[in-house]
Parts: C-alpha cells; sequence; structure tokens
C-alpha cells in the first residue's frame, strides 16, 4: 500500500484520503466492524495510525536515508529528478531549514 509514498506524498489532504479509506478498510476486517462502526473507535481498537501521520513519517524516514547516504549514491540524482517540492517536503519533515548548519 505504501510503495513509492515517500516520493508521491505531498501533504494534499485528498491523498490523505484515499490512503484513510484503505486504512479504515483493513481496520474493519480485522475487526470484523460494520460499516456503521465510528471511526475514532475503528482507528483506536485496532491500533492503526491514521494516514496523515503514517505518511509523514514514511516520507521522514525516507529524508533521513536520504540525508545519511554516502556522496555519489544516487539519492542526489533522485531529488533532483522528483524537483524542489519534494525537497522542501523532505525538509519540512526532518524538521531541517533555514539557519539550520547540516543544511549548509
Amino acid at each position: 500500500m505504501l510503495y513509492g509514498a515517500e516520493l508521491t506524498w505531498d501533504g494534499k489532504k485528498t491523498h490523505a484520503q484515499q490512503y484513510q479509506l484503505a486504512i479504515n478498510r483493513m481496520a474493519r476486517s480485522t475487526l470484523g466492524a460494520i460499516p456503521s462502526t465510528p471511526l475514532g473507535a475503528l482507528i483506536n481498537e485496532s491500533a492503526l495510525t491514521p494516514a496523515e501521520h503514517l505518511l509523514d513519517y514514511v516520507q521522514a524516514r525516507f529524508a533521513q536515508r536520504v540525508l545519511a547516504a554516502p556522496k555519489g549514491s544516487g539519492t542526489e540524482d533522485i531529488l533532483r529528478r522528483r524537483g524542489t517540492a519534494l525537497t522542501e517536503r523532505l525538509r519540512t519533515a526532518t524538521h531541517l531549514g533555514e539557519g539550520d548548519d547540516a543544511t549548509t
């Protein structure tokens, strides 16, 4: 379900809603709940992470791997191909930003 999410997640609510629907289906099938079960109770009982938090976590983990990769490993090419939007999103996910010595 999350294959490639670290590159495609852009923080938009519409994408998170699609992932959340899949998580809700998994929770219902795991618990044997009916479709009218309140979502709060469903998520709490199934102990599944909400989609937006899960996607942010996956992307932050990817950013940490990119930052830890040795020079010349190809990660620079991935970021260059995906453009500045992904780079900015990764900076946000890892709390790197303006004035941070690690980015210079």
